[in-house]
C-alpha cells in the first residue's frame, strides 16, 4: 500500500485529504480480489490503476476548480505567501518549545555541530583568505611572474629548479615581449640596519622603480620609489613595510625623512607601504637597485649569467598567461641562437609564465584544500551523528506525532516541524562554531605564514560568516530531514503513525546506515592523522649524523661595503674567534656557509678527469667536523695549515664517493669545481671522506656533498659561526653576543640557537599539522563511537521482548550480550570496509597534500590502515558492550510483564 500512497501524490493535497482514505480502501479490496486470480491479474490491476490515477490526478491539478462532495462543491483556495510564512513561524515556535523540553538532546546536538561547523569555518577562512580572495592589487588578474628553469643543473635525478634573471635577461624580456606592458624586478637581501635603537638585521627587498607602479600601489605615508632613485648616483632611500613600521617605529608617521644607516651609508626613509601581502617573501623594507651593493656593481650588471632577480610583469589588456609564456619561449630561443652559452636552452634552460595568484598560493593550495576536505568530513560525521540522535528522539515521540497526525497535521507539516528543529539547533551550533574558529584563528594564521605571504589576509569577515550561516542551515536541513522523512514516510492516510514495532525496525536500520557512513568517513580522517603522526615519529627519530645538544649556531651580519674585501672580513672573524676563546664556556669556533640546519645550499659542478659530478658545495673552517662530531671514514679533515696560500683541498661525503667514485681510491684524487660552464676554480685535491649527515634537516634526503676550506675560497668572508659550548646554550646567548660586540658594536648578531632547538623548530610545522589532524580525528572517532553506542542502545531497547523470550527459553545473558556485540562489530566492519574506499579516494584526490606532509611513510601504509581498523573494531566492542550487557541481564519476567 505504500506504493499506492506514493501514486496518490499525483492528486492535489486537498483532494487527497478528502478522498485519500476511500481510494486506499477501494484499491485494497480490488487487490484482495485480484490476488487469487494470479500475478497476471495483479499486474493488470496495477497497470489500470496507475493509468487512471495519472489521468485523473493530472486533470484535477489542472482544473483547480474545487472538489464535489455529494451535490455541493468545496473550493479550497490557494494559500497566500503570508499564510504560509505564518504556518512556518508557528511550526518553528512549536519546534523550539519541543526542544526546550529536551535539554540534554539539545546540548549534545549543538556541541556536535559546533565542532563540525567551527572546524569548517576556521579552515574555510584559510582557504578563502589564501586561495579565493582576490589579490589586493590593481588589475591583479593581469599580473604574472616569469620563471627561469634549468632541469639539468638542479639535480642529478633530473629535478627542476627555478633560477633568477640577470640584468641582461630583464632588459631583453622588457623590450621583446609584446604581450607585456610593464616589467619589474625583485630580489631578497639581508642587511644590518643601524638606528637609534642599535644594529639589527632587516629583510630587504631590492626592487626596480616600476615595481610598485606595476602593482598599482600607493604609499600610506610619504612616497614610493621613482625612476630617479634607480640612478647609481642617487641618494640612498628606503620604503618601510607596514608591519616593520608598526613593530619598529610604533606606527609613527614622522618617520618620513628619518635617516638610518645601512651598508655603511645613510639612507633616508621616504615612504611607508599599506598593510597587504607582498611577494614572493615578506620583507621589512624596500630599496632601489642603486642602493644594493651587489645589484649596483658594474661587474654584476655586465655579467649576463649573474642571475638572482625575480621578474614580474603586467600583461597587456586582453593578453593571456599562455601568450606571455609563448612569447617568452620564442624570445629565449632567439637569444640562445645568438649566445648559446649565456642562454643554454640545449641543456634544459627554459622560461615560463605563471599568474601571480597561482605563484603566491602554489605551496599552500594542496594543504588548504586537503584540510578543508577533512573539516568537511568532520561536518558530515557531525550531521550523521546529529541525525542519529534526532532519529532516536523521533522514535520516542511517536505518541505525540500520532496525536498531531490525528488532528490534521499531514506529512509535509510533520516534516517541516522536524526540519525546523534541526535548523534551529544548527544555527545555535553555528554561532558556537564561530567561537571555535576564533579560538583557532591565530594558530592557523601562524601555520599558514610558513607557506604563503597571504596569511595575513586570513580573517573572519562577512564572506566567512556567510559561509558559516549557509553551512549551519544546510547542516540543519540535512540532519533534520532524516527523521522528518522517516516519520513522514510512516504516517498513515489520515495522519496516524504506523505501529511502534515497524517503526523500531525501520529506525534501527536507518540508524545503522548512518553509523556505517560515520565510521567510513572517520576511518579516512583517523588514517590521515595516523600517517601524519607516523611521519613526525619518523622525522624526530632520524639520526642527523652530527652533534646537536652542545652546539650552537649564529650569524654575524657584516656590511658588504664596509667589509667588502674577503681579507678584511677574515681578520674580523679572527678577532671574534680570539675574543670568544676567552670565555671558558665556549670551546672551538668555526665559520661555515651552508652549515647545519641553516637552509643555505649551493650546487656546483665538478670535473673529475673525464667524468662530471654535481654536488652541494659547503665552505667550512678547520675544526668544523670535530665540533659536530662527524665521523671520518677515510683520510683526514682540514687543518690550520690549509690556508689561502696552500694547495686547495676538499673533503667529500659517503654519497659523493658511492655515486661518483665507486671502486676507485678517492683520497688524493684531483677535481675541478665549476660554478658554471667556463667559470671554474683551480684544481682541488680530495683529502678525506666523512660519513653522510643531514645538514638540511631530518626530513631532507642525503645528497652528494663537497666540503671546501673557507679560508681558501677567494671571495668568502663568512657570516655563520658554529660554536662548541660547555654550558646551556640559551644561558650563553647574551655572553656570546657581548663578546662579539666587544670587537665591533655595529655588528648585528642574529639567529642564535642550539642545533637541538633548530631541529625542534624544523619539526614544528609537522607537529602542528599532526596535532590538527589528530584533534579532528579524535572528534571524528568520538562521534563515530557515539553513533555505534546509540545503535546498540536502540537495538537493545527495541528488542526487549525478543530478548526476554530468549532468556525465558534458556539463553544465557552472556550469549545474548555476545549476539548484540556482534551486531555492533558487523556495523563497524561495514564502516571500515567503506572507509578503505573513502581513504583511497581521499588520498588519490589530494595526492599532492600527502606528498607534502609525509616523509618515510607511504600514502597506503599497511600498518596504519591495520591499526586504524583495529581501533574501530575495539571501540565498537567497547561501545556496544555496556548497552548489550544491561539489556541481556534484565529479568525476563519483568520484561514480559511490561510487554
Amino acid at each position: 500500500m505504500r506504493l499506492y500512497r506514493w501514486l496518490l501524490r499525483v492528486y492535489p493535497a486537498p483532494f487527497r485529504h478528502l478522498y485519500g482514505a476511500e481510494l486506499e480502501a477501494l484499491f485494497a479490496r480490488l487487490l484482495e480480489r485480484a490476488r487469487p486470480e494470479g500475478r497476471v491479474a495483479v499486474a493488470r490491476l496495477w497497470g489500470r490503476t496507475a493509468i487512471d490515477t495519472l489521468r485523473t490526478g493530472l486533470r484535477e491539478r489542472w482544473s483547480r476548480r474545487g472538489y464535489r462532495v455529494g451535490r455541493s462543491r468545496l473550493r479550497v483556495p490557494r494559500r497566500s505567501v503570508a499564510s504560509r510564512l505564518a504556518d512556518l513561524a508557528w511550526d518553528l515556535r512549536v519546534g523550539a518549545r519541543s526542544l526546550l523540553r529536551s535539554p540534554g538532546y539539545c546540548v549534545a546536538v549543538v556541541l556536535t555541530l559546533a565542532l563540525g561547523i567551527g572546524a569548517n569555518t576556521a579552515l574555510f577562512s584559510v582557504a578563502y583568505g589564501t586561495l579565493i580572495r582576490p589579490l589586493p592589487f590593481a588589475d591583479a588578474d593581469r599580473l604574472v611572474r616569469l620563471v627561469h628553469e634549468a632541469p639539468s643543473a638542479a639535480d642529478p635525478g633530473g629535478g627542476l629548479a627555478r633560477e633568477g634573471f640577470s640584468v641582461a635577461d630583464l632588459q631583453a624580456y622588457a623590450a621583446g615581449l609584446p604581450a607585456v606592458d610593464d616589467l619589474a624586478e625583485f630580489h631578497a637581501m639581508s642587511f644590518t640596519l643601524i638606528d637609534s635603537a642599535g644594529p639589527h638585521r632587516v629583510r630587504a627587498g631590492v626592487v626596480s622603480a616600476g615595481f610598485f607602479d606595476l602593482l598599482g600601489t600607493e604609499a600610506l605615508h610619504g612616497r614610493l620609489l621613482s625612476p630617479a632613485d634607480d640612478a647609481l648616483e642617487a641618494e640612498p632611500v628606503v620604503v618601510l613595510s607596514h608591519r616593520y613600521w608598526m613593530d619598529r617605529f610604533g606606527g609613527d608617521p614622522d618617520v618620513i625623512g628619518m635617516r638610518v644607516r645601512m651598508n655603511d651609508h645613510d639612507h633616508r626613509v621616504v615612504g611607508v607601504l599599506p598593510a597587504r601581502p607582498w611577494f614572493p617573501v615578506e620583507r621589512d623594507l624596500f630599496l632601489p637597485v642603486s642602493a644594493c651593493p651587489t645589484r649596483s656593481d658594474p661587474a654584476f650588471i655586465a655579467d649576463a649569467r649573474a642571475r638572482m632577480m625575480f621578474a614580474y610583469a603586467r600583461m597587456a589588456p586582453g593578453a593571456t598567461v599562455a601568450e606571455v609564456g609563448a612569447g617568452a619561449d620564442s624570445l629565449l630561443a632567439a637569444l640562445a641562437s645568438a649566445d648559446p652559452e649565456t642562454w643554454p636552452v640545449d641543456r634544459g634552460f627554459d622560461v615560463r609564465a605563471v599568474s601571480l595568484h597561482d605563484d603566491m598560493v602554489a605551496e599552500v593550495r594542496p594543504l588548504a584544500g586537503a584540510l578543508f576536505a577533512v573539516a568537511g568530513f568532520l561536518l558530515l560525521i557531525a550531521c550523521a551523528n546529529a541525525a542519529g540522535l534526532s532519529l532516536a528522539r523521533a522514535g520516542r515521540r511517536l505518541r505525540e506525532l500520532e496525536v498531531r497526525g490525528a488532528l490534521g497535521a499531514g506529512r509535509a507539516r510533520l516534516l517541516r516541524t522536524l526540519v525546523g528543529e534541526g535548523v534551529i539547533l544548527a544555527l545555535v551550533g553555528g554561532a558556537l562554531g564561530v567561537g571555535v574558529a576564533v579560538g583557532g584563528h591565530d594558530l592557523l594564521v601562524g601555520f599558514a605564514e610558513r607557506f604563503t605571504t597571504r596569511a595575513q589576509e586570513i580573517r573572519l569577515d562577512g564572506a566567512v560568516l556567510a559561509f558559516t550561516a549557509v553551512a549551519s542551515i544546510a547542516s540543519g536541513l540535512v540532519f533534520g530531514a532524516v527523521p522528518g522523512l522517516w516519520v513522514a514516510g510512516r504516517v498513515g492516510s489520515r495522519g496516524v503513525v504506523e505501529s511502534s514495532a515497524t517503526v523500531g525496525r525501520g529506525s534501527r536500520s536507518l540508524q545503522q546506515g548512518l553509523v556505517v557512513g560515520q565510521v567510513a568517513v572517520a576511518f579516512a580522517v583517523v588514517t590521515a592523522a595516523g600517517l601524519a603522526l607516523r611521519t613526525v615519529w619518523a622525522v624526530s627519530s632520524t639520526d642527523l649524523g652530527f652533534e646537536t645538544a652542545s652546539v650552537a649556531r649564529l650569524t654575524v651580519a657584516i656590511d658588504q661595503d664596509r667589509w667588502q674585501h674577503p681579507d678584511s672580513a677574515r681578520r674580523l672573524f679572527d678577532r671574534i674567534d680570539e675574543r670568544l676563546a676567552l670565555e671558558p664556556e665556549v670551546g672551538r669556533v668555526a665559520r661555515s656557509m651552508g652549515g647545519p640546519l641553516s637552509g643555505l645550499m649551493h650546487r656546483d659542478g665538478y670535473l673529475i678527469g673525464a667524468d662530471t659530478a654535481t654536488a652541494l658545495a659547503r665552505l667550512v673552517d678547520p675544526g668544523f667536523f670535530e665540533i659536530l662530531g662527524m665521523r671520518v671514514l677515510e683520510g683526514r679533515t682540514f687543518s690550520h695549515t690549509d690556508d689561502l696560500g696552500a694547495v686547495p683541498v676538499a673533503v667529500v661525503n659517503r654519497t659523493f664517493h658511492d655515486r661518483y667514485m665507486k671502486g676507485r681510491h678517492l683520497v688524493g684524487t684531483r677535481m675541478t669545481r665549476c660554478h658554471a660552464p667556463g667559470d671554474c676554480l683551480p684544481e682541488t685535491t680530495i683529502v678525506g671522506v666523512v660519513d653522510d649527515v643531514r645538514f638540511d634537516g631530518p626530513d631532507e634526503s642525503v645528497a652528494a656533498e663537497v666540503y671546501h676550506v673557507a679560508r681558501q675560497d677567494p671571495v668568502f668572508g663568512g657570516e655563520e659561526l658554529v660554536l662548541e659550548l660547555h654550558g646551556e646554550p640559551a644561558a650563553l646567548e647574551s655572553t656570546i653576543t657581548a663578546r662579539i660586540h666587544d670587537v665591533d658594536p655595529d655588528l648585528a648578531v642574529t639567529g642564535y640557537a642550539s642545533l637541538e632547538g633548530l631541529r625542534r623548530e624544523r619539526l614544528r610545522p609537522r607537529r602542528f599539522l599532526a596535532w590538527l589532524l589528530g584533534a579532528m580525528a579524535a572528534v571524528a572517532a568520538g562521534l563515530a563511537v557515539a553513533g555505534i553506542a546509540g545503535v546498540a542502545a536502540l537495538s537493545a531497547s527495541s528488542r526487549t521482548r525478543e530478548l526476554g523470550i530468549r532468556r525465558a527459553l534458556g539463553a544465557s545473558p552472556g550469549a545474548l550480550t555476545s549476539r548484540l556485540v556482534r551486531e555492533g562489530v558487523v556495523v563497524a566492519g561495514a564502516g571500515v570496509a567503506a572507509g578503505l574506499l573513502v581513504t583511497w579516494a581521499f588520498s588519490t584526490t589530494f595526492a599532492a597534500f600527502f606528498e607534502t606532509i609525509l616523509w618515510g611513510v607511504e600514502r597506503y601504509d599497511a600498518l596504519t590502515l591495520v591499526l586504524t581498523a583495529m581501533l574501530f573494531f575495539a571501540v565498537a566492542v567497547a561501545a556496544t558492550w555496556g548497552p548489550a550487557r544491561r539489556a541481556a541481564r534484565r529479568d525476563p519476567r519483568e520484561v514480559l510483564a511490561e510487554q
